[in-house]
């Protein structure tokens, strides 16, 4: 007497939609962790830029130290450019400002002897929030 095995071969419908089913959700979790990898690697970029462009600014404050009365009247009234004072080469970010206000610790900026500055520098993300940099010095003759 001979016995017949039926072997079960190939998948059946339900097994096929289960298996797609994880699929999706297993390709729609990595796409969202995508998604918020290139918002972090752009809001890190941004931070970087901004950190740069603060610091090229306070290093061209720190290098007019020679005429210290000059450079504090000039900065107090708007005079002294701020994005002129940065290289060649740096490019802006999205809506990107820059101000830098003074503080001494004599109301006469001429007669100071410590100068206390401060840069801003504010622009705009991916999801176009205001975000800020604040870098401050202190310069001294």
């Amino acid at each position: 007497m001979r016995i017949k095995l039926h072997l079960k071969r190939g998948l059946s419908l339900v097994e096929l939609l289960i298996s797609a089913a994880i699929m999706a959700i297993v390709l729609s979790a990595m796409l969202v962790m995508f998604t918020n990898n290139v918002a972090l690697d752009q809001t890190s970029r941004n931070l970087t830029t901004a950190a740069s462009h603060a610091d090229a600014i306070l290093e061209a404050i720190r290098n007019a130290t020679s005429n210290f009365s000059q450079l504090c009247s000039d900065i107090n009234s708007g005079n002294w450019s701020t994005t002129a004072k940065l290289p060649t080469g740096f490019s802006p970010l999205n809506s990107e400002s820059i101000a830098t206000t003074t503080t001494t610790a004599s109301v006469n900026c001429p007669n100071a002897s410590l100068l206390t500055v401060t840069t801003a520098i504010n622009w705009k993300d991916l999801q176009q929030r205001a975000q800020v940099v604040n870098w401050t010095t202190q310069v001294g003759y």
